[in-house]
């Protein structure tokens, strides 16, 4: 299978009356790609469609041969993974009696099996390797009528919105929007100022607090005006009341669990985290 990703905006509203724009995903994910070139000749005509016909052709060939291959090596594969587990067991007895002649039979004969079957199963992996270049080369070896290999064209000429008119079992799409904290959208009492190098000051009610980049309230500052002690914040809502579908109620922070002391060595920030004694509350 093979995946092209396209960036696309997502404006899902999450938050009442309120749309937070977040980048979403769509890929396109080939799960066929015999017909896939058939129904982009169907889309085609002239030497275009000539070539991708007989593209098609070509990679349905190469792809039975690739899916025998596969299928002939399960078998030596199993053999291969009994003949260890075998040896294995057999290795495990002859540690624990290492002067019992029939262990030490048993171990020479389950080495013996073990290097039979990993022959066998080397082969038939080799025929996959075999299978598999064959079918590679038939996607990435020029076409002039495409002035590109087949891989290449496909993803020039695929995009969501063709997918979308091509057959289900040839071509899928999935789009995944970006998940954003419904929070970032709720009403809140306080205003944010960032500032250049880093951190925010917050103003709410006449009060003004300052915060770190990480997000910490700072508590106390030295003389130069740098934070040396700061605390974690956690955000959270009041549940709503009775059966509301979005929850109204204002964004509001209290201090976390944490207090977080910062020194300085030649203007270098050394940062270091400690459990709070007792748990503040804040606004």
């Amino acid at each position: 299978p093979a995946f092209f990703t396209y960036l696309s905006l997502d404006d899902e509203e999450r938050t009442p009356n309120r749309i937070i724009y977040g980048a979403a995903t769509t890929e396109v994910k080939i799960l066929d790609w015999p017909k896939t070139f058939s129904a982009l000749s169907a889309m085609s005509e002239g030497a275009q469609k000539e070539t991708l016909d007989q593209v098609a052709t070509n990679l349905a060939r190469a792809q039975e041969l690739l899916v025998q291959a596969k299928t002939a090596r399960i078998e030596p594969e199993k053999k291969r993974n009994a003949a260890g587990a075998s040896r294995a067991a057999a290795a495990k007895k002859l540690k624990d009696n290492p002067d019992d002649a029939t262990a030490k039979a048993e171990a020479a004969q389950a080495q013996v099996e073990q290097m039979k079957a990993d022959k066998e199963y080397k082969q038939a992996d080799d025929r996959v390797k075999v299978a598999q270049k064959g079918f590679d080369d038939e996607l990435d070896t020029k076409r002039d009528a495409l002035s590109d290999s087949p891989r290449l064209y496909s993803r020039k000429q695929i995009d969501p919105v063709k997918a979308a008119m091509m057959p289900k079992d040839a071509v899928q799409i999935i789009t995944r929007p970006n998940y954003v904290d419904p929070r970032l959208a709720v009403t809140r009492r306080w205003i944010d100022e960032y500032d250049k190098e880093g951190g925010w000051t917050r103003r709410e009610g006449g009060k003004t607090t300052r915060f770190t980049a990480e997000g910490w309230l700072v508590t106390r500052e030295d003389d130069k005006g740098r934070p040396i002690q700061a605390s974690t914040v956690i955000y959270l809502q009041d549940p709503p009341t009775g059966k509301m579908i979005f929850n109204t109620n204002p964004l509001k922070w209290n201090l976390g669990e944490e207090e977080i002391t910062i020194s300085y060595e030649d203007d270098k920030r050394i940062v270091n985290k400690r459990k709070k004694v007792e748990k503040e509350s804040g606004q």
